[in-house]
């Protein structure tokens, strides 16, 4: 059915670029305010599928090269979650463009090869359910036959050319990916563009000593990130929340006497980020142990297959092995991992060389082979496990950060042991250390986040009969591509907002410093371990939280409950300001909700899960608010003003935070019942 389908065009190559360009951006600014990234893969075949059938007839496989240029080249910009900390460390000034492009494109490339040997164990044979992979195969396959439907129309009524008798399907899903990003901007530009109402409300509370409370971030980007991931699967952000904020906190805060003149807020705030973010780094430890511990089975079964089919396809002279199952051939996997070694090493060469006058001869030499292969080895063993999660809950709900703090933990733990504790006598030393393990920490992520995407993406052209080794190839392009955006819109962002605690200027607006949550608590973590200043009891605490989550979910599936909580979602709701994560749950109960009602009608699960109105109106608006965010640093960077925009002081005014909830209440009341009107 597909096999004359072409899937390598020249127009398809560049569209993917361009949509490479796009979802690059959004996602980096996105991860920088929130600590979160989405999968583009749906949004981006949706795109490709009306942008190309304008151009002429166009199949299903060409579209999927598309989608696997686009998603990949996002996927990359999870570097995000840990650069930001070299400059809040002090060791950066900026973001060195060479620097920043090689590793993010050696390692991504990387982490395409290390997932191939995966495709057969953790794809095809596997109960995973890849759902995003599944849903973009959907949506392919939906315009296909609707392209097959619109053509035999036209050609009945003699009319020649694309587009035929039907005005929805692709178009369709152009106009409710525009109408999300149009509602999400005019949110952001009422907000954080006029100043005419605040971004997010607070509401806390205190007893006695003890303070506790709750916010929620006016950002529709949020409500699409929730309503992608669903209520069951966000569940375990509703736990890590009520863990964090109305358990830890008031227990905690309710044994220190605070100062009179200190608002509840500063209280539980401080109490957060001094002591409970991290029992939320515990949970999140174990779980990335944890899963990379149950896949080391089909790792290596992975492997072996993957041995037995390129044999296999050897022994047969090529056609033995439908096209469907070939893979790149070892041989240049072999070649390709070679090759990205000698750019990382040159990286960690000049990474090491500007240390301190201790990392000199034999020092400096050990350090650089140690950090090529800790990036290698810790990549390829979390390359598997950041795979199973995509399986599992899907590439945007996916907890890839914390395989940035685990791999960020094994490499200071080395260092610390290696130097011996810094306590700040020697700052330079301190400083360097931390910086060396936050960029060995970004090389394992670059390698996991393209695994994660990667294996979602080759679950797509499974359901739509593509040929594994072009997507794989396309992969590594997108990756190229997505690696030339990362740097200048790190430095443009960096410029126009601050990140964490670090302004590159004097003068900034500290409301509008871009969180970086992530890449704050890497540093801090490397921090306190490299000077032993780090409080395990916390992160104690967080284990055997997430012992206890892994006990009762195995309980609850043998038994049929529904309700089971991954230690990684409830450690990052632990560790992610509230705000962020209840406007990610008030986009996941928007989904319950629609999804109830159309049940209730009598319309069948595939048909939203299938990249229906929902999700795209969602994946708009990320795109839409992120957008609007990275041209807001545009204006900022070219004006000089923090506030270029700006048209009233109402959103610093007492009555700034209720005409923003009033705004916000309004567009997503408006989202819910344009996807309930127009649900396909």
């Amino acid at each position: 059915m597909t096999e004359g389908l072409r899937e390598f065009t020249l127009r398809g190559f560049v569209l993917g670029a361009v949509l490479t360009l796009i979802f690059s951006a959004s996602n980096a600014y996105l991860g920088l305010k929130v600590g979160m990234t989405f999968a583009t893969s749906i949004p981006a075949a949706v795109m490709s599928m009306a942008l190309l059938r304008s151009l002429g007839n166009n199949g299903i496989l060409e579209n999927n090269i598309v989608q696997t240029i686009a998603s990949a080249g996002a996927a990359v910009v999870s570097v995000i979650f840990t650069l930001p900390a070299l400059v809040m460390v002090g060791f950066w000034q900026g973001f060195p463009f060479w620097l920043v492009f090689i590793i993010t494109a050696a390692t991504g490339i990387l982490g395409v090869i290390f997932t191939v040997p995966l495709r057969r164990a953790m794809v095809v044979e596997s109960p995973l359910k890849y759902p995003e992979g599944v849903a973009a195969a959907e949506v392919l396959r939906a315009g296909q036959a609707e392209a097959g439907e619109a053509d035999s129309a036209g050609s009945q009524c003699g009319k020649a050319g694309p587009g035929g008798a039907k005005a929805g399907g692709a178009l369709g899903g152009l106009r409710d990916i525009s109408f999300g990003a149009a509602i999400a901007a005019i949110v952001a530009l009422v907000t954080d563009g006029f100043r005419l109402a605040a971004d997010a409300g607070n509401l806390w509370w205190r007893i006695g000593e003890a303070r506790f409370g709750i916010g929620i971030e006016y950002s529709l980007a949020l409500v699409g990130a929730g309503y992608l991931i669903g209520l069951r699967a966000a569940f375990g952000l509703l736990v890590g929340v009520i863990l964090a904020w109305f358990v830890a906190v008031p227990i905690l805060s309710g044994t220190m006497t605070w100062p009179a003149d200190m608002s509840a807020e500063a209280v539980a705030s401080k109490v957060w980020s001094d002591d409970v973010r991290f029992i939320g780094v515990g949970a999140i430890g174990f779980g990335a142990i944890w899963t990379l511990l149950v896949l080391l089975r089909p790792l290596w079964e992975g492997m072996k297959a993957s041995v037995r089919a390129y044999a296999h396809m050897r022994a047969g002279g090529g056609a033995a092995v439908p096209r469907e199952e070939r893979d790149m051939p070892p041989p240049i996997m072999a070649v390709l991992v070679l090759a990205m070694l000698v750019p990382v090493a040159g990286l960690m060469l000049v990474f090491m060389a500007d240390g301190p006058a201790e990392i000199a001869g034999g020092t400096y030499w050990a350090l650089v082979v140690f950090a090529t292969l800790y990036v290698l080895v810790a990549g390829f063993l979390t390359a598997s496990a950041a795979g199973y999660m995509a399986g599992l809950l899907g590439s945007s709900s996916s907890p890839i950060s914390g395989i940035a703090v685990l791999a960020l933990l094994g490499g200071a733990v080395v260092l610390s042991l290696w130097f011996g504790p810094q306590d700040g006598s020697d700052d330079l030393l301190q400083v360097f250390l931390v910086a060396a393990a936050v960029f060995m920490a970004t090389g394992v992520l670059g390698v996991a986040s393209i695994a994660n995407d990667n294996l979602q993406d080759l679950k797509t052209g499974q359901l739509v009969g593509a040929t594994p080794w072009k997507q794989q190839a396309s992969l590594i392009f997108g990756v190229a591509v997505g690696a030339l955006v990362v740097p200048p819109i790190l430095q443009l962002l960096y410029e126009a907002y601050g990140m964490g605690g670090s302004m590159p200027r004097a003068g900034m607006n500290p409301n509008n410093v871009l969180q970086a949550p992530q890449a704050m608590m890497i540093q801090t973590l490397g921090r306190g371990i490299v000077a032993e200043t780090l409080n395990w009891t916390y992160i104690g605490i967080g284990v055997a939280g997430g012992i206890v989550l892994v006990v009762w979910n195995g309980i609850a599936d043998r038994f049929g409950w529904q309700l089971q909580a991954s230690p990684l979602a409830v450690g990052i709701a632990m560790y992610l300001p509230s705000m962020i994560s209840v406007t990610i749950l008030a986009g996941a109960l928007l989904n319950h909700l629609i999804e109830r009602g159309r049940r209730h009608a009598s319309a069948t699960d595939a048909e939203e899960a299938a990249g229906g109105t929902g999700t795209l109106v969602s994946a708009g608006m990320i795109v839409g608010a992120s957008l609007f965010g990275v041209l807001m640093a545009v204006l900022i960077v070219v004006s000089g003003s923090g506030d270029p925009l700006q048209l009233s002081h109402l959103a610093d005014g007492a009555a700034g935070p209720w005409i923003g909830l009033a705004v916000f209440l309004a567009a997503v009341a408006a989202g819910g019942a344009y996807i309930r009107r127009h649900l396909h």
